[in-house]
């Protein structure tokens, strides 16, 4: 893992831990934080959390300066995941927004309609993200834009 520690957003920003499984090689499990480090669930990541009112949610991947900080930090963490794209689908209506996020310095920033939940997939490169060994995609984590 990277030890630079990325610079704040302004948006309410969720941190993603894959951990390994032992069970399936292409489904990547992980657990969600909070900027303090607690544990939140993976149904429970929304715009307006964190004391912010737009309509992003950005996910980033911790560094280990940050990982060390926290008192909760989850077993089997798998130091070879990184964070690579994410892939969003607004679930029950169409609102034209984009469904595919590349990610930059490790972190992914997804809009989400007013009102209104998008289903996740985050993509993962294993090997590293310039030269990936083979990619996995998460479980399916929900985002919201609810007050």
């Amino acid at each position: 893992m990277t030890t630079q520690t990325p610079k704040p957003l302004e948006m309410a920003t969720y941190y993603v831990v894959p951990v390994r499984s032992g069970g399936d090689k292409h489904a990547q499990q992980c657990r969600y934080f909070n900027p303090k480090g607690e544990p939140v669930s993976a149904d429970q990541l929304n715009c307006h959390a964190q004391g912010y009112s737009n309509d992003f949610v950005c996910l980033a991947q911790p560094t280990a300066d940050q990982l060390a900080k926290w008192q909760a930090v989850p077993e089997g963490i798998d130091q070879e995941a990184e964070l690579f794209a994410a892939v969003a689908k607004t679930l029950g209506g169409s609102y034209q927004l984009p469904n595919m996020f590349m990610a930059r310095e490790r972190r992914v920033v997804v809009p989400v309609a007013d009102n209104s939940e998008r289903g996740l997939l985050l993509i993962f490169a294993h090997g590293g993200a310039d030269h990936p060994g083979y990619l996995t995609a998460s479980t399916d984590p929900i985002i919201r834009n609810t007050p």
